[in-house]
């Protein structure tokens, strides 16, 4: 049972280190344009998006 719960433990800690990671690369994304203005606009004329 004492199994069972620390695996079940386990699992949950896996799944919020990966929302973190998730959460973590949109924070990154969301950060590299404000700290780089003129090459996001630059990226923008040139691809479109």
């Amino acid at each position: 049972v004492g199994f069972r719960i620390a695996w079940t433990v386990f699992l949950i800690k896996e799944k919020l280190s990966q929302k973190k990671a998730i959460i973590n690369e949109i924070i990154i994304t969301i950060k590299i344009p404000l700290k780089l203005p003129s090459l996001f606009i630059f990226r923008k004329r040139e691809f479109g998006f």
